[in-house]
């Protein structure tokens, strides 16, 4: 929103959020409050509750917005749009890839409202093509229908300069590997701690730091965690601000990044822009985000991602190389471009033009 609001535009933007916890506060930037081409409503009022009076004809989101030329959906929480034309954001698939990387009774359920607002769509945002790809091929969406828009990586700068200070009381004082994320299933995190027992039985001085909240089903991490041969070695800081893990990353040997499945992969583009070298998964979208400028692990085998951890940490020149080569693949991962081919989106939908696809 930052960056369609630098646009050069006259589009006018409604934020709207129901909530029953009251004002969202700090959590949408004063500069967005304030902007001349933005309204923010906040409404003690519940989405599931708004949706029990779509029930009745005509009420819907337009009810408590007035009329909007392009109503877009950002999550999973499909709101009710009676008249306007709509856009939906499909971050990913990953409800349908693995039951395992949701509670019980999600998949279902996320099947059902995606398929109900897909019907509605004029068009259908993607960070990747391998979204785009999972989309098409699962859901039957037309081709011309889904646009790919990658996510930014750029708004790490804003925590660079202040990673000095951040970086007194995080910097491990030993050679790490770092990994950033929620710890879930899906982060593939037990198998991470299986590969740096084999790594660290092989390297003395490499440590491994996860940075990341708990998610859920952390159950099978935290017992692998407790067990650990190399128990001492390895750091979890669930806490971290942004700015300690913008010095984290910029300190870390590398980024070892060896998810299952992602729409796109943030912390990969984000330590690429920072320079910091990347081990990441050779599936869905990874290695469309790293291009060459990574090593491509398969997530499920231990000995790959353990030979890989091994060969980047003992090996300067490959590091140095990775370095360079990430920042040039990061540099076209920015929230401007992202904004302008959004903005692109809305205006031919207003116009019930036909939506072009140009990074199919």
């Amino acid at each position: 929103m930052r960056a369609l609001l630098d646009l050069e535009s006259d589009d006018h933007y409604h934020l709207y959020a129901s909530t029953r916890l009251g004002r969202l506060g700090p959590r949408i930037d004063e500069t967005i409050r304030r902007h001349s081409r933005a309204v923010v409503s906040e409404r003690l009022f519940p989405a599931r509750l708004l949706k029990l009076l779509a029930a009745i004809p005509g009420v819907g989101v337009e009810t408590l917005l007035g009329e909007v030329d392009v109503f877009h959906h950002t999550d999973l929480m499909y709101l009710p749009v009676k008249r306007s034309p709509q856009v939906v954001t499909v971050h990913d698939l990953a409800f349908e890839v693995d039951r395992g990387f949701h509670g019980r009774g999600f998949a279902e359920s996320a099947r059902r409202r995606l398929k109900s607002v897909l019907s509605r769509a004029a068009a259908v945002v993607v960070p990747s093509r391998a979204t785009r790809s999972d989309l098409i091929t699962r859901y039957g969406v037309p081709a011309e229908q889904v646009v790919v828009i990658p996510h930014g990586v750029d708004h790490v700068a804003r925590h660079v300069s202040s990673r000095s200070a951040a970086a007194e009381n995080v910097i491990p004082e030993s050679p790490f590997a770092l990994f950033i994320g929620t710890v879930e299933p899906r982060k593939n995190l037990v198998r991470l701690l299986k590969a740096f027992a084999i790594a660290a039985g092989k390297d003395a001085e490499l440590s491994l730091l996860i940075a990341g909240r708990r998610g859920w089903e952390t159950g099978p991490f935290l017992r692998e965690l407790r067990q650990h041969r190399w128990r001492a070695r390895i750091g979890w800081r669930e806490d971290a601000a942004d700015e300690e893990l913008v010095a984290l990353c910029c300190a870390s040997r590398f980024l070892v990044y060896p998810s299952l499945y992602e729409g796109f992969g943030l912390p990969v583009g984000e330590a690429m822009w920072l320079g910091t070298p990347v081990i990441t998964s050779s599936r869905s979208s990874l290695p469309e985000i790293a291009g060459d400028a990574a090593l491509l692990v398969d997530p499920e085998d231990v000995e790959d991602l353990a030979g890989a951890m091994l060969k980047l940490n003992g090996d300067e020149g490959l590091r140095r190389r990775l370095s360079e080569l990430g920042r040039a693949q990061s540099s076209q991962f920015t929230w401007r471009r992202s904004a302008e081919m959004t903005a692109a989106v809305y205006r031919r939908v207003a116009a019930r033009e036909r939506v072009s696809n140009p990074l199919s």
